[in-house]
């Protein structure tokens, strides 16, 4: 819709749109919210961040636009919270959340979406496609973090300095697939000297578990070359930081702001109530940086939906594919390792409406306004953009269930791993050779 200069504002202030909203067009509002958010990371009877109700991945997500363009996407996100919380009973003074669709409708992923759900989540995301408003979403890997800071506090041969990258994400990937406690308690709570030994005596008790099998020969080589790293290295520090980075967020946001040729200084951010995340994001020159109540915010309620959409999609896989429950010696002498882990045949058990959403979900999260951050290690995004990917790849429904549920698992798994190795092929890295 065309607004002239003396027509009435859009946003609803009663003014003329020339003494309004037009002299704000340059002006950038981005609402953020965040989900498995664990202010520091700790190690008792098990990593905190891997208890059941948790997830390795703290996920946040912020959405906005020029203040023209969210007055709009606000006020037509508006309207879909009050039909739904019509439809499912909520309240009109309680708040309607992404809690309401928890873990459970992910089990399976679409699947598990039952009817509203699905439909709540489809009227979103067409709301996203119509508008256009910049969507930025982060999966950052607690364990990646421990890596790096890890990694940082290492004596490591200079040569090996360009390689950090590889060294991180094949650190991050053992932690992350194994989960053995004791590393973890050396991690936070030890030196940074005692988690190298303890590292390097699980990288080779691994190794040796594994010999001889051939779906472990690649993890196998790349253990190799960092037992070789950890060997030559050493650490004169004690402990490493174990508070949440909150600076991330803002860091990955202002490089996506330089690619929408956004002015950072012309653009106002605004947190659902966290005080940490409030007193980081001050230090990035933002024109304004405030808290704000979800319940009075519309946008802050979208960006909730929205991660935690993403976020509880990661953590249903991280459950569905994951090695080992916990890096307790005892479960690890039982495992075999030989056998794959893949996402459940349910997981393509989708009707015809499921199948449609996971079209339209690829659509935006391949679309110019979509932007995604993940530290060097981020498979849990990656396995579910490739879940999106593959299905997207069949033309219509028809063609995809000629296809047995069993095949798709398996072809998925392939498409996976082609994903996988590509973002690591994208390092420009190859400590191997």
């Amino acid at each position: 819709m065309n607004i002239g200069r003396n027509d009435k504002c859009s946003c609803g202030s009663g003014k003329k749109y020339k003494y309004c909203c037009l002299s704000k067009s340059n002006c950038y509002e981005f609402y953020y919210d965040e989900i498995y958010h664990d202010r520091k990371l700790t190690n008792k009877e098990l990593t905190n961040f891997f208890l059941e109700q948790s997830s390795d991945y703290f996920c946040f997500m912020f959405i906005g636009d020029n203040i023209i363009n969210n007055h709009k996407l606000a006020n037509l996100f508006e309207n879909i919270e009050l039909k739904y919380k019509s439809k499912l009973s909520i309240p009109n003074d309680k708040e309607f959340k992404s809690t309401t669709f928890g873990i459970k409708y992910y089990k399976d992923g679409l699947h598990s979406f039952n009817k509203d759900c699905l439909s709540f989540y489809e009227e979103i995301v067409n709301l996203c496609l119509c508008v256009s408003p910049k969507l930025l979403f982060g999966a950052l890997s607690k364990t990646s973090l421990l890596t790096y800071r890890f990694l940082s506090a290492l004596m490591i041969p200079i040569e090996i300095h360009p390689y950090f990258q590889v060294i991180g994400y094949t650190l991050s990937k053992f932690l992350y697939t194994y989960k053995f406690t004791e590393i973890f308690d050396d991690l936070i709570n030890k030196s940074v000297e005692d988690s190298r030994i303890e590292i390097l005596n699980k990288l080779n008790y691994i190794l040796k578990k594994n010999n001889g099998l051939p779906r472990k020969w690649s993890e196998n080589r790349c253990f190799y070359s960092l037992v070789n790293i950890l060997e030559n290295s050493s650490s004169a520090e004690d402990k490493i930081e174990t508070d949440w980075d909150y600076s991330i967020a803002f860091q990955s946001l202002n490089e996506n702001l330089l690619k929408w040729s956004i002015d950072k200084t012309q653009t106002k951010i605004f947190i659902d109530n966290e005080d940490n995340t409030l007193n980081v994001a001050n230090n990035f020159n933002y024109a304004e940086v405030k808290c704000l109540d979800s319940k009075k915010s519309s946008l802050i309620r979208f960006a909730d939906f929205f991660v935690g959409m993403i976020a509880r999609f990661i953590k249903s896989i991280e459950e569905t594919i994951k090695e080992v429950n916990t890096g307790k010696k005892e479960e690890i002498e039982d495992k075999n390792f030989d056998e794959n882990r893949y996402l459940s045949e349910s997981w393509f058990d989708v009707n015809e409406k499921q199948f449609a959403f996971a079209l339209k979900l690829f659509r935006l999260f391949s679309s110019n306004n979509f932007a995604s951050y993940i530290m060097f290690f981020g498979d849990g995004f990656i396995y579910l953009y490739s879940y999106l990917s593959y299905l997207a790849s069949f033309r219509t429904y028809e063609a995809f269930k000629k296809i047995s549920n069993e095949q798709h698992k398996l072809n998925l798994n392939a498409a996976t791993l082609r994903e996988l190795q590509s973002f690591f092929d994208k390092m420009n890295l190859d400590i191997l050779q």
